[in-house]
């Protein structure tokens, strides 16, 4: 069940049970295995282990960065085209598949997050894996999804990307930030957690910005990170 309390044209901070948990949106949920680490400030993590009951625990069915198991008859997935909508029935949870198609057409993505939220209706989270990153965590709230998976920031990362809510370095010598995660003394741990914070930051942001209806201000503010974001605010 997903309840609105606030909104800012169509974003919104809502609460979302899912089971027994109950989840602030828009939130950043954070891949969290063996190999790839949830920071302790992750509201959500995606696991396929033992759930860590001091935390809103997420597994999704056929989530490509975990293990497979049996479908859960809350979540629909649908692949991001305007034909795929036809055969969509809505459930709990909507997760877009393969979203990263969406970063190579602004215009598409538009038309599908548009004509997804008008089949959906208002009381489901929307769920985008693969595509959130600092500078257009806004943008994407402010389209209309509600969900989003930290596997971007471990990309970006993993190529040595240093992240900022006005784009992306490659980082180098000398110090240009001095967060937690930029204390750490390992250099691809320091980036991702590094990463990771300047993406927590930023969906706090945003939703102080949809309380104060002043969202379109900061969407216009980190638009001209990449030609994407500028792209979609133009077709939106």
């Amino acid at each position: 069940m997903f309840e609105v309390l606030d909104r800012d044209g169509m974003a919104r901070v809502g609460s979302w049970k899912y089971g027994e948990l109950k989840i602030s949106t828009p939130a950043l949920m954070f891949v969290d295995t063996d190999r790839i680490k949830a920071p302790e400030e992750a509201d959500v993590i995606l696991t396929t282990g033992e759930k860590d009951r001091s935390k809103s625990s997420v597994s999704i069915p056929e989530y490509r960065f975990l293990e497979s198991n049996s479908g859960d008859k809350e979540i629909s997935f649908i692949e991001p085209s305007l034909d795929s909508l036809d055969d969509l029935e809505p459930k709990e949870l909507v997760v877009i598949n393969n979203c990263m198609k969406l970063l190579r057409h602004p215009k598409d993505f538009v038309k599908f997050v548009t004509a997804l939220r008008q089949k959906v209706g208002y009381q489901r989270p929307i769920f985008a894996p693969g595509i959130a990153a600092p500078w257009n965590i806004s943008l994407l709230v402010y389209s209309g999804i509600d969900l989003f998976d930290s596997s971007r920031l471990v990309v970006e990362s993993r190529e040595g990307n240093f992240l900022t809510n006005h784009g992306k370095l490659k980082k180098g010598d000398g110090k240009l930030c001095f967060c937690k995660g930029c204390q750490t003394e390992d250099e691809y741990e320091s980036l991702l957690f590094h990463n990771y914070y300047v993406a927590i930051g930023e969906l706090g942001l945003v939703k102080r910005q949809i309380e104060e209806r002043k969202l379109r201000e900061l969407v216009e503010l980190r638009a001209g990170a990449d030609e994407w974001s500028v792209s979609v605010l133009r077709h939106m």
